[in-house]
């Protein structure tokens, strides 16, 4: 299926939805999006799915509401969108060159599509890898915070065609959802409807949805973003290959930092709770599968 219709504007919304982790974007055109959780990883570097809310009036409170994590589905379904914003888009503002100098900072097309940045053609999937998925039927999907550190996408081979061409990539993506008056958005996890985000005046929400690692736990996660043989230390990125099927003959890509890489940011305009911290030079960021609907 294609992406979604592109759309030039971005204004503030009273729910906005924050993804960060090893996640997977699959789009119904511009009916709807299936957001997928990798659920596969390699000992010591397990990640951690989180599902919460936050209530800003108009601040972001101390701590978030946590839900419980879905075994199959969840969904954010959306009643009464404000008109001109009755659907599924991703925000962007052409030309976008990744290593262009005027491409939009929230620009959807940071994030890596396997299907149009890396292999140019619909690329198989495993079944079951990919677990719980998230159903939203509105939003404008855009990059929240881009890598200050530049990478390139790496044949395993050592040969054959470099891809993004030493660019940035998306590592928080996030997608605003626009009500009309008396609009509201449910919240439902395997069928059963747990919450409802009903904005106010001076009242909006944030809704996370992560597939982080967290080096506390998992040392291993602490990454290096230089090591010059290991895969395994640079990022996780290679992980999302657990999802890929290999068995025909495609050939892996590395995410390689372009040497040197910049040093972490804070990431900011969000809620976050302390110790929540950027993961460039490293990104563990979402994923897309551009000409894929839904995920197998």
């Amino acid at each position: 299926m294609p992406l979604p219709p592109m759309i030039q504007l971005l204004p503030p919304s009273a729910v906005t939805v924050v993804f960060r982790g090893l996640l997977t974007f699959c789009f119904n055109g511009g009916t709807s999006c299936e957001v997928g959780v990798l659920n596969e990883f390699f000992t010591g570097q397990e990640h951690d799915f989180l599902f919460r809310k936050w209530i800003k009036s108009p601040q972001c409170p101390r701590e978030p509401k946590i839900f419980n994590k879905p075994v199959n589905t969840f969904e954010l379904r959306v009643n009464k969108p404000l008109p001109g914003f009755d659907g599924v888009f991703f925000f962007g503002q052409n030309p976008f060159v990744r290593t262009g100098a005027s491409n939009h900072r929230n620009d959807f097309r940071w994030m890596i599509d396997f299907e149009s940045d890396l292999y140019s053609a619909p690329v198989p999937k495993k079944t079951g890898k990919i677990t719980p998925r998230l159903g939203i039927n509105k939003g404008v999907f855009y990059t929240h915070q881009k890598t200050l550190s530049k990478f390139n996408g790496v044949p395993s081979s050592g040969s054959g065609q470099i891809k993004l061409g030493g660019g940035s990539v998306a590592e928080v993506m996030a997608a605003n959802i626009y009500l009309a008056a008396g609009g509201f958005v449910e919240i439902i996890i395997d069928g059963v409807p747990v919450d409802t985000l009903s904005p106010t005046t001076g009242t909006s929400f944030q809704v996370d949805v992560f597939n982080l690692c967290d080096p506390s736990p998992h040392p291993a996660c602490d990454f290096l973003p230089a090591h010059p043989t290991d895969k395994r230390k640079r990022n996780d990125f290679y992980m999302y290959y657990n999802a890929v099927d290999l068995s025909g003959g495609l050939e892996e890509y590395q995410l390689m930092a372009v040497l040197p890489p910049a040093q972490a940011t804070p990431i900011t305009g969000i809620c976050t709770r302390p110790g929540e911290h950027s993961t460039d030079p490293a990104p563990c960021g979402p994923a897309g599968f551009g000409q894929t609907f839904p995920f197998p």
